[in-house]
């Protein structure tokens, strides 16, 4: 199939067949009566609102607009008093504001805001969440929001959607800029090949490149996609992308508009990625360990289990072994990672380079560390036993460590 044929079936495929709306409305309707003595206006927000969820994959969001006469004031006990009101099981989620997860029928999101109409009036960022909303709705139209979807499709099959810190990839605000910026996913995939890191993005044409890069705070310009929030131009809305993730998307792009599949929007499982793993990697040991996640918010949770991932690899590598892949899978209740170590055994013995000869004092300290030294190119060497010369003890060593029990309720080791 072709380019544009291939993207067309996505866009038809992932236009959504049921009207969410209607399955909201009543739960709406409810928070606005127990709401109705404070004057706050409670607004759909996200992708329900912007008409870009995917078939089947929508969290809604729901934001509790509260009037100026709150400002200062505490407007979660506010709302939580409100759904205390209704009886309805909620969850309190801490963040600059708690907000809260609500179960009627379907899981919601709710969160207190300020009411403003510009950015400069808001007392915390989820305060111009609704102005992000009102921004796409003027600018979009229907070939937008089909190309939005398709976007997120192809980044969600690929892992890379998301600004959560255990992901760091593209948030939702970020694709429908991209979108809106580029004019289509076909617009975005030709022109991203040729991005280079730091490229600025700016729909609004509030900067030139330079005065983008001289009067953004230097925090928010340490990725590589610099993405001008249209209505708060001091913001980068692509603040948290890594560099391995935009690397990625723009080696995926490169890749879909040399030889377009159904493929790149195929998600593919933990499971499939195992067994993908060892089919590639057959010269090596296969181990499995299973994470349960902290209970704590979702994205602490996930960058505590990612941590882990990340100290199991770095300590294999630091030790001698050939960490040959790195499999992950993150969901609320579960983490994994599949590890492919090379099996050829490392040497009961290693060498340890010490300080240049010329460093008498550090040599002396060196030698007296270490009972045989010798010296060669100028430094001194010793020969030293290793403690592990197989990748299994060194991991079960490693999953006692407080520095991994401290990230999660429970870790174990498996050979699949």
């Amino acid at each position: 199939m072709g380019l544009s044929q291939e993207i067309s079936r996505m866009r038809e495929s992932l236009r959504p067949k049921e009207d969410v709306s209607q399955k909201i409305s009543p739960f709406i309707s409810k928070l606005e009566k127990a709401l109705k003595e404070t004057g706050a206006i409670v607004m759909v927000g996200g992708s329900i609102a912007k008409d870009t969820y995917l078939p089947g994959q929508y969290d809604v969001d729901v934001f509790v607009r509260f009037p100026a006469k709150y400002r200062g004031k505490d407007i979660s006990s506010k709302l939580k008093k409100a759904l205390g009101s209704l009886r309805l099981k909620y969850e309190v989620l801490h963040g600059s504001r708690d907000y809260f997860q609500v179960e009627d029928k379907m899981l919601y999101e709710v969160i207190p805001v300020l009411l403003v109409s510009r950015p400069e009036e808001a007392e915390n960022i989820a305060d111009t969440s609704p102005l992000h909303v009102h921004y796409f709705n003027s600018k979009a139209n229907n070939e937008v929001r089909d190309d939005v979807r398709v976007l997120k499709a192809f980044l969600k099959a690929n892992g890379l959607y998301g600004a959560e810190s255990y992901i760091k990839g593209f948030s939702g605000h970020v694709v429908d800029l991209l979108v809106l910026y580029y004019g289509s996913f076909l617009g975005l995939l030709k022109k991203s090949v040729y991005w280079k890191e730091k490229t600025v993005i700016d729909i609004e044409k509030q900067y030139s490149r330079q005065e983008a890069l001289m009067f953004l705070n230097e925090s928010k310009i340490q990725g590589p996609l610099i993405v001008i929030d249209p209505i708060q131009k001091d913001r980068n809305a692509a603040a948290s992308l890594s560099v391995e993730t935009f690397k990625s998307f723009k080696q995926l792009a490169r890749a879909f508009l040399k030889n377009p599949s159904p493929e790149f929007f195929e998600e593919e499982s933990f499971k499939d990625k195992v067994i993908r793993a060892k089919k590639r990697h057959k010269n090596a040991e296969h181990f499995l360990v299973k994470i349960n996640p902290l209970n704590t918010k979702e994205d602490v949770a996930g960058a505590k289990a990612l941590k882990i991932k990340e100290f199991l690899e770095e300590s294999l590598r630091e030790c001698g072994f050939k960490v040959l892949g790195a499999e992950w899978g993150f969901q609320r209740d579960a983490a994994r990672v599949f590890l492919s170590v090379h099996k050829k055994p490392l040497s009961e013995k290693k060498l340890v380079r010490g300080p240049p000869i010329g460093m008498k004092g550090h040599v002396s300290a060196f030698r007296k560390k270490h009972k045989k030294t010798f010296v060669e190119q100028g430094h001194v060497f010793a020969e030293i036993k290793r403690k592990h010369t197989r990748p299994e003890s060194l991991l079960k060593e490693l999953l006692r460590k407080e520095y991994v029990r401290d990230k999660c309720i429970k870790i174990s080791l498996e050979f699949p």
